[in-house]
């Protein structure tokens, strides 16, 4: 699974991206709604956005 993080990586966030790592997940993070559009446009897929 991909996933993408949108915004900061602390608290609830932080621990769910923390257990998708451990299980497997390709976990990518974008700090702005803009990077992360980018990024998917970019041709970087995702099965999950987290903003």
């Amino acid at each position: 699974m991909r996933l993408l993080i949108v915004g900061g990586l602390n608290g609830q966030i932080g621990a769910a991206t923390k257990i998708a790592m451990e299980r497997g997940a390709k976990v990518t993070h974008a700090a702005t709604i803009e990077q992360a559009l980018g990024s998917l446009r970019g041709g970087a897929g995702a099965d999950l956005v987290f903003c």
